[in-house]
């Protein structure tokens, strides 16, 4: 398919681009499949398998292809290059071909991801790879990630053996209400993804009860995945600080002990960072990571850069502890009229209830919702405005006892970005908290106390809850 003078230029090429930026290596062509070419890698000394991926990108659009990515099989490291797109990735291909059964055989809850650079299918068992975190930018391929990772598992497994969970934050699972493997509706609000976790929590230990009890009626459990889109945004939305923290901690149980119960965590953030993410999530060991801005997000992510890297389009890296380094995928595609289809038959396949529910897990269970602080009915949430309106009254506050405020020190003391901390001293500006800039010298505040403050600067703050005092009566945090 491919001339040999292209086989020779790709190589040449490649070198001679990555020898400039102080990388070199040296290529071998091993041969043509299809529409791929595959060169194996020797290093020379200095160069290393994360500086080569580091470039990728930059080499794949200086040769105009559309794949250019890295292979390792055991100590052999391999570079693919293809001129064209990958063949047809759609998920339902892979379901519905005749081996499909008998590759997944034995597994007991299969996730299809996609397929990798040979074109071969990554299939994996989601119990074996315990928890999962989905992490990219928008328009990334996550949300779709996600829903390959649920058609998977309602054309793959009975309601009888999996149980799901879902919370979606950015409205983009709807599709599935109704499917009998939901344990209940599709969550879209904070007050229901609190809950859903304190019941997961007080489920898992109950099963962990049962397993030293009764290890018969245990393996009888069905499987409980609860995957919870937009995370982030879920604890950002819960105002009140201590039921932020049990939604934390309790999380972070789950992830460290809800294998031992049957259940796994699928969490998915936008562009996530440590910090943001407020849990352990070092027990979430499974990582698909989309492409994402900026080699700090792919960190969180991944644990190390290279998802910034990413072309988008549903292109990801994948690293576990089953294999090392990081494995290039081309996730599985799945349209919305596909998905509508495959509810659809699914849902008919079981209406006739001929299936065992009595071990089924819901979310109204009783007995299962009571937390140390009370069901998380009414739990007070905030919208990303309401969050953003309550840090700046803390911000004003926290102003008027300087004398002077610049970025750094708003980067520093509310542990935020730069280009935030820049937008919020230039809102301190324009309501004549601080004066105008003069160069990089930090800003002049210019009230000396609240009584000094604009009266509409007072009037917002008291909105906030605070009062002409500084005070803070009966507000969460």
């Amino acid at each position: 398919m491919y001339p040999k003078k292209r086989i020779k230029k790709y190589k040449r090429r490649s070198l001679e681009y990555y020898a400039k930026v102080g990388v070199p290596f040296e290529l071998d062509f091993v041969r043509a499949k299809e529409n791929l070419l595959i060169y194996r890698i020797k290093f020379v000394a200095g160069t290393t398998e994360g500086r080569i991926r580091q470039y990728l990108r930059d080499v794949a659009q200086m040769l105009k292809v559309q794949l250019f990515q890295l292979h390792r099989t055991g100590r052999d490291l391999f570079l693919i290059v293809a001129k064209d797109k990958m063949l047809d990735n759609r998920l339902l291909r892979i379901i519905a071909n005749p081996q499909y059964p008998e590759h997944t055989k034995g597994m007991r809850i299969p996730f299809v991801i996609g397929y990798g650079v040979l074109e071969q299918p990554i299939i994996v068992d989601l119990p074996e790879y315990i928890h999962w975190l989905f992490g990219g930018s928008s328009n990334s391929g996550k949300t779709v990630g996600l829903k390959c990772l649920i058609i998977s598992i309602i054309c793959s497994c009975s309601p009888e053996d999996v149980n799901l969970i879902l919370y979606d934050g950015a409205s983009n699972l709807a599709q599935f209400d109704g499917v009998p493997h939901l344990s209940g509706d599709v969550m879209q609000d904070p007050e229901s993804g609190f809950d859903a976790i304190m019941k997961l929590y007080e489920k898992m230990e109950w099963r962990i009860k049962l397993k030293r009890e009764d290890i018969e009626e245990y393996d009888r459990q069905p499987f409980i995945v609860g995957v919870f889109d937009e995370f982030i945004s879920l604890i950002a939305s819960i105002s009140d600080r201590n039921m932020a923290k049990q939604l934390t901690d309790k999380m972070s149980q789950l992830l460290r002990r809800g294998r031992h119960a049957k259940i796994h965590m699928v969490l998915a953030a936008q562009d996530p960072l440590i910090k943001d993410m407020k849990c352990d999530i070092g027990n979430a060991s499974s990582r698909l990571g989309f492409t994402c801005t900026k080699p700090n997000y792919s960190m969180t992510i991944l644990g190390e850069s290279g998802a910034q890297n990413l072309s988008g389009d549903g292109e990801m890296y994948f690293k576990s502890n089953k294999h090392t380094g990081l494995v290039y995928i081309k996730g599985a595609y799945i349209s919305s009229d596909e998905i509508d289809a495959v509810c659809k038959h699914i849902c008919a396949k079981y209406e006739d209830g001929d299936w065992d529910d009595s071990r089924r897990f819901t979310l109204d269970d009783e007995g299962f919702g009571e937390s140390e602080l009370g069901a998380g009915a009414g739990t007070p949430v905030l919208t990303e405005q309401e969050i953003e309106d309550r840090l700046f009254a803390k911000i004003i506050l926290w102003a008027l006892q300087r004398e002077t405020v610049s970025a750094q020190q708003i980067k520093t003391d509310f542990n935020m970005g730069w280009p935030r901390a820049n937008m919020l001293l230039d809102r301190l500006n324009e309501i004549d908290i601080v004066d105008d800039p003069y160069g990089k010298q930090p800003r002049k505040v210019i009230p000396a106390c609240v009584e000094d403050l604009p009266e509409d600067v007072i009037d917002f703050l008291e909105s906030q809850g605070y009062t002409a005092e500084g005070g803070e009566p009966n507000l969460p945090e």
